[in-house]
């Protein structure tokens, strides 16, 4: 994370440890021969030394895509399909994923057999000869590797799945903003900034909403710049819209009428 980044007051999804998932009942089906997976996450204190903060598996439960953050004082990336998954893995401290927010991106492309783990945007750790592609994901938790299973504890944001494989160029740009959504290999988009509600939504427009179980909403310091209320462009459409509607109105009266007032609101120059 750059020095210069500035924190906002934002609100965030906070997991206690115990019982709290994200569950997405959804059929998956966006990504094959590559993947990206991004996010914010901030561990608790009291985060156990072993846990799993996302698992996705097939209809015969089969893992597909899983990371534990950590398991036994290492952060493990999987991905792979029914015949078994491709792993890389690195001994990691608590300080790595405790107590600070840090932006983690977990990529795989099974055309090249790569695998790569960054950190802050930066290389953490990679792997070659992974060439499983991934099939249709059935279920999909964030919070824990199963639904009642070795559970996360902190704070999440920023959730993103890519059906690119992303450069350490492209998640440096991306990583301190919000998205709109509409970015092109963007397959699944959760904010984690609702404040309130239990669900998680997909701000793709690809329907896969989630549902939230016992995480709560919290408002904490994330270094995101938070979106724009409204664009200048925006501002400057709205005003052009209300001029012709304007001299619409004016052209209609009567000429004896050129002393009526008109009371439509804004009116750009």
């Amino acid at each position: 994370m750059s020095q210069e980044t500035q924190n906002h007051h934002q609100s965030v999804l906070s997991f206690d440890g115990v019982d709290d998932f994200i569950l997405f009942s959804q059929v998956f089906d966006r990504v094959t021969d590559k993947i990206s997976l991004e996010f914010w996450a901030n561990g608790a204190n009291r985060l156990a030394d072993q846990t799993g903060l996302l698992r996705a598996a097939s209809s015969e439960c089969n893992r597909i895509f899983s990371i534990h953050l950590p398991w036994t004082n290492h952060i493990y990336w999987d991905a792979g399909n029914q015949t078994g998954f491709d792993r890389i893995h690195k001994g990691t401290q608590e300080r790595e994923y405790k107590d600070t927010w840090n932006h983690w991106a977990f990529v795989k492309d099974s055309t090249t057999g790569e695998m790569f783990i960054y950190r802050n945007g930066e290389l953490w750790q990679s792997g070659t000869g992974h060439q499983r592609s991934l099939i249709r994901v059935e279920t999909f938790t964030i919070g824990c590797f199963w639904d009642s299973y070795k559970h996360w504890a902190g704070l999440l944001s920023e959730f993103r799945i890519w059906n690119i494989a992303l450069t350490p160029e492209r998640i440096q740009q991306n990583m301190n903003t919000r998205l709109t959504g509409k970015e092109a290999g963007l397959a699944a988009y959760w904010p984690l900034n609702e404040g309130g509600g239990t669900v998680a939504k997909d701000k793709t427009g690809n329907g896969y909403d989630g549902t939230i179980n016992g995480a709560v909403w919290q408002t904490t310091e994330l270094p995101v710049k938070p979106q724009a209320r409204q664009s200048l462009e925006t501002s400057l459409g709205t005003g052009l819209q209300d001029y012709a509607y304007w001299y619409r109105w004016k052209q209609s009266l009567p000429q004896s009428s050129d002393s009526q007032s008109f009371r439509r609101g804004r009116i750009w120059s």
